[in-house]
């Protein structure tokens, strides 16, 4: 048995172990090795410190380590903020992307049904002449190619998606709306199940592409969908392209 004191500023007690092949030295230091230690012992013991075994050792802010019960709250210094949030679809196939839906306003009252129809009586996938600035495959509802008498309160549902610890949130796309008489465009936010928040409308023509910081409509950790809402009659179409949430 060794008796130590010091070793390379760490904290030891007095009666750590040499390992095998090293000796102990008249200042009573382990030397040409490290002695024995078992993390989790609840013992700081030479070679353990804040960073290799925190549940001996405890921790301390700005050592470089993030663990045991700091977080970017407790500790920035240490501790990032954890940002995953990255959502990009560009709608080259057309398969909707997991978790989106098309539905449709079926009683005039918010309770959407599945849009069973098809297109153009339902927001449909399309590759021909794409207007919105993005290229190849996109989502389009069009009440002009439905034809008269046809009520369009039609909706384009993404997945659920979390803010996490990203500090902005921002929402983008590429679309192409093609205003008539008396249509109009919706994109619209829910957040942890709740009721739909207008971000943004549109009632005239416009295209290309958006870029929206949504990051007020979130709480820390929130859930959130989007949702493109199409009100029309015999008007003309919305097409969208390259819908993408990114968190940093």
């Amino acid at each position: 048995t060794c008796s130590v004191t010091v070793l390379t500023g760490n904290a030891c007690d007095d009666s750590d172990p040499c390992t095998t092949g090293t000796t102990c030295n008249s200042s009573g230091i382990c030397s040409g090795g490290t002695p024995a230690a078992i993390c989790g012992d609840l013992t700081c013991e030479c070679g353990e410190d804040t960073c290799n075994c925190w549940e001996d050792c405890g921790t301390s802010c700005g050592d470089g380590c993030c663990n045991g019960s700091e977080d970017n709250s407790t500790c920035p210094a240490d501790c990032a903020p954890t940002c995953t949030l990255s959502v990009l679809e560009q709608f080259s196939t057309a398969p909707l992307p997991t978790g989106w839906a098309v539905v449709y306003d079926a009683d005039g009252y918010g309770n959407p049904v599945p849009c069973t129809g098809g297109f153009p009586y339902c927001w449909g996938h399309q590759t021909a002449s794409n207007t919105t600035g993005g290229s190849g495959g996109y989502w389009t509802v069009d009440s002009d190619a439905a034809g008269s008498g046809v009520e369009f309160d039609d909706w384009l549902v993404t997945d659920l998606y979390q803010r996490g610890e990203c500090s902005t949130v921002t929402l983008s796309y590429n679309h192409d709306y093609n205003w008539y008489l008396s249509d109009t465009g919706w994109v619209d936010i829910s957040v942890d199940g709740g009721a739909w928040q207008t971000i943004t409308s549109y009632s005239s023509d416009t295209s290309g592409f958006v870029s929206i910081n949504i990051t007020s409509y979130l709480g820390v950790n929130s859930n959130f969908k989007i949702r493109f809402r199409y009100v029309g009659n015999y008007d003309w179409w919305w097409r969208v392209d390259n819908f993408a949430v990114t968190g940093s």
